[in-house]
């Protein structure tokens, strides 16, 4: 069974993941034994991100007080799919609009102050597959680094949480700011949302 809302591209990832050793076993062979070393680095270099992090939130940088595409991936690596996840917006950061991804749920809850969140429920990621989430921010006024706080549940009832709350091994995903270069065009800041009335 295909990852909701991205019937071909989550399979086709996992398969692409699998071929890569294969391919890169090829290549190896018609190296010298230097290049091959430096092939095994990069290729170590390359891997360590994602095992530091498993719940990714990209870009890498961004511009401090611009607004940014930020996209959330979120891999299954347990026997029980993913069902949930949620990512814990850093302080000062608003959010304009929230993914509609075909077959999951997705808000953003900007209250209580300090502890806003975008979140995504209702699909399901079977293992060894992944699904990207996207929402649209403007990024905190001062430069410095951002820290995503991030848990995801399973079916099974299970949860890990990646960031504050989490263990040595479940490390956050990081945004750095850099300072701004002017404007950048595209979308118009408004006042602070207010909550909603009943």
């Amino acid at each position: 069974m295909h990852a909701a809302g991205e019937p071909g591209n989550a399979r086709s990832e996992r398969r692409a993941g699998q071929g890569a050793p294969a391919l890169c076993a090829r290549i190896a062979r018609g190296m010298s034994r230097p290049m091959r070393a430096v092939l095994a680095l990069v290729l170590v270099l390359l891997a360590a991100p994602l095992a530091r992090a498993h719940v990714v939130v990209l870009p890498a940088e961004s511009q401090a007080g611009g607004w940014e595409r930020y996209t959330v991936l979120v891999p299954t690596e347990k026997a029980s799919p993913t069902v949930r996840v949620e990512v814990r917006l850093p302080k000062g950061m608003d959010v304009v609009a929230v993914e509609a991804k075909p077959g999951w749920e997705g808000r953003y809850e900007p209250f209580p102050i300090g502890a806003a969140r975008v979140e995504w429920k209702g699909g399901r990621i079977p293992n060894g597959e992944f699904v990207s989430f996207e929402f649209l921010a403007w990024n905190p006024a001062s430069p410095g680094d951002l820290r995503w706080q991030a848990t995801q549940w399973y079916e099974d009832g299970s949860n890990d949480r990646w960031g504050a709350a989490a263990t040595d091994d479940h490390h956050a995903a990081r945004t750095t700011l850099k300072p701004g270069k002017g404007p950048r065009g595209g979308l118009h800041r408004h006042g602070p949302t207010e909550p909603a009335t009943r």
